[in-house]
This record gives structure tokens, C-alpha cells and sequence, in this order.
């Protein structure tokens, strides 16, 4: 199990090919313990990115995103390697307009 990680148009159905780069978020106790975390510490967006479900990264979202990874990078608790997935795939939208990132849970 693994949550994909897209990055689409505006329309939120063409996809990227730039996606292909990037790395999927394993589902694992590093993940659970990954969310726990982001849920203490109040950070929404990154406790948003589920499994189960699709989340999307909307441009006004991609800046608090930002913020929140550099929050949470600052505990020694947290999973580097998975910020650093969710790290790439901004600062790819970060470069182009109107590019969303899409999570895609199983």
C-alpha cells in the first residue's frame, strides 16, 4: 500500500508527466507515526494526507505546506524521508501556475 503522489492541471484530470518522478509515501508505522505527529502538532494539511482518500494541494494551500514541513522537520521525531517526497513534489508546482498536487491514498 502506497499513497501517490500526482501532480495535475487545473482541471485535476491531466496529469503531469513530471509525476512519473516522483516517489510514492509508504504505508507503514513510519507513516501512522509520521500523521500522529502532524496531528499534535496541529498541521492540518500535513495530517490531511490519508491513506484511504484523495487530498489536493491547492497553489494558496502549496505555501502553508511549505510551512508545515519546515515546522515539522524541526522535531527529531519526524520522518525526513517522507518530507522529503512531499518536499519534491513542491518545489516542482512551486516553479509553474496553476499545478496541483493530488494525493492518492489505495
Amino acid at each position: 500500500m502506497a499513497i501517490d503522489i500526482i501532480i495535475v492541471r487545473e482541471d485535476l484530470i491531466t496529469v503531469m508527466p513530471e509525476s512519473d518522478n516522483l516517489e510514492s509515501i509508504e504505508i507503514n508505522k513510519a507513516y501512522y507515526r509520521f500523521r500522529d505527529l502532524a496531528k499534535e502538532m496541529n498541521l492540518i494539511l500535513l495530517y490531511s494526507i490519508d491513506e484511504a482518500g484523495i487530498t489536493i494541494i491547492n497553489q494558496p494551500q502549496q505555501e502553508i505546506l511549505r510551512e508545515e514541513i519546515q515546522t515539522i522537520r524541526k522535531n527529531p521525531h519526524s520522518d525526513q524521508k517522507i518530507l522529503d517526497i512531499i518536499q519534491k513534489a513542491l518545489d516542482y508546482v512551486g516553479f509553474y501556475s496553476h499545478l496541483y498536487i493530488k494525493f492518492v491514498g489505495d
